[in-house]
């Protein structure tokens, strides 16, 4: 019988605020692993957390995520980007 595995491998959380994870994802056939493969991602402190189903990733992420750190990200996004994509600019 072949199946799919997936479960979460790592959690890291940088000083920008950005949290990193990843997933190892196998398949298995009579208890032999035929593949294996690492699916990665990443969340910024400004991005909303309900689609996300991993629960671990949303705690860690409610538990680093204080208000502080959420305003240094945007700071910081706006020194390299300027203004937010979600304010638009004035024209005066």
């Amino acid at each position: 019988m072949i199946e799919k595995t997936k479960s979460l491998s790592s959690i890291e959380f940088n000083p920008d605020g950005v949290l990193y994870f990843a997933y190892r994802c196998e398949i298995v056939e009579d208890g032999k692993v035929l593949s294996t493969v690492t699916e990665r991602g990443s969340l910024a402190p400004t991005e909303d957390l309900s689609g996300i189903d991993e629960q671990r990733i949303k705690a860690v992420a409610q538990a680093t995520w204080t208000p502080e750190i959420i305003e240094k990200y945007k700071a910081d996004q706006e020194l390299m980007f300027g203004a937010p994509a979600s304010q638009p600019e004035s024209d005066g």
